[in-house]
């Protein structure tokens, strides 16, 4: 009679347990899984129950709701978006993923094109959809730039008829007589410009200069190639090279100029003022080594010697016969 007392109590506790389980309502299913849901679902479901739904378009697999005391428990992995794999490289270009992580349903790839390069198809983008992706790889060209028409007289070297990015125009004077006014070298550029004008030829001419511590001589006019022009230099200076210079495409050669008249201390033993140059005019005493004397031979203490224009004094030239 007791053991069956026991037996009653259990079973009411069951009961009770289950019957206190919550069911869920149709209406709390969860949203935003990429399924398609019921298109009239129940107001409620008991616990327990379950309740399986497909994918939505672009998405593989299938979900499962499971009501546990009043919640929805997914009792599967769920729904994935479909791959639509590499969307393909572009040549003289590159992609990146604007939208999404992966190459997957919903993913959207940006094309663009390498420097030197423009962009020929319409579309540049491509979308991952249910079927794959849509568009097509888009193309790059390359960069054109105008054709050059060289004038009358001026060479160019080059892909002169059809340039594109990146090609260089060499230009020069078809006569000898004339030189380039402007750069030697053009290039097409990214933007399908070329780097510089085209240069012009015009006759060599050359102009006096102006010479520090001299003087052209002649009056003043303008000189033809291979003309040469004459100059002076002022008292205790001389030509730094010659007295002419010849006119060239590149200028005087050599370039007109004045230097300072100046003697170099040679193979003496001593001097005062302790120098190795000195100007026109100045003046120096000599001491002379061991076993030599002065060039006038009377004196062996020192004396005063005046430079000469001509760079050496008679001193320091007999000093160097007798050494």
């Amino acid at each position: 009679m007791h053991a069956n007392r026991w037996f009653c109590l259990i079973l009411w506790i069951c009961f009770t347990a289950v019957k206190a389980q919550k069911g869920c309502s149709g209406s709390s299913l969860p949203s935003n899984e990429n399924v398609e849901y019921l298109p009239e679902p129940k107001e409620t479901y008991e616990s327990g129950l379950s309740v399986r739904f497909s994918c939505q378009l672009g998405y593989f697999g299938f979900a499962r709701f499971t009501c546990s005391n009043g919640q929805w428990i997914r009792s599967r992995q769920g729904c994935e978006p479909k791959s639509c794999g590499h969307p393909g490289d572009i040549l003289n270009g590159d992609f990146t993923l604007t939208k999404g992580d992966d190459f997957v349903f919903g993913s959207v790839v940006q094309y663009t094109c390498k420097k030197g390069y423009t962009m020929l198809s319409r579309v540049s983008h491509r979308n991952c959809r249910d079927q794959g992706w849509d568009n097509t790889v888009p193309e790059c060209e390359v960069v054109k730039c105008e054709p050059i028409q060289p004038a009358e007289g001026l060479r160019a070297t080059g892909n002169t008829e059809a340039p594109q990015y990146g090609d260089v125009i060499e230009f020069d004077c078809q006569s000898d007589d004339y030189k380039l006014n402007g750069t030697e070298q053009i290039y097409c550029t990214e933007t399908g410009k070329w780097s510089h004008k085209m240069p012009k030829c015009e006759e060599i001419t050359c102009t006096p200069p102006a010479i520090p511590n001299g003087r052209v001589r002649g009056i003043w006019r303008i000189y033809k190639k291979n003309e040469m022009l004459s100059f002076t230099c002022d008292n205790n200076y001389k030509p730094a090279e010659r007295e002419t210079a010849t006119c060239t495409k590149d200028d005087w050669i050599p370039k007109p100029a004045c230097e300072e008249m100046s003697c170099k201390v040679l193979q003496l033993s001593d001097i005062s003022p302790k120098k190795y140059k000195f100007s026109v005019g100045e003046t120096a005493t000599v001491t002379c080594g061991q076993g030599y004397r002065t060039a006038t031979k009377k004196h062996k203490i020192l004396r005063p010697v005046k430079l000469m224009e001509h760079g050496h004094s008679p001193l320091f030239v007999k000093k160097l016969l007798v050494h």
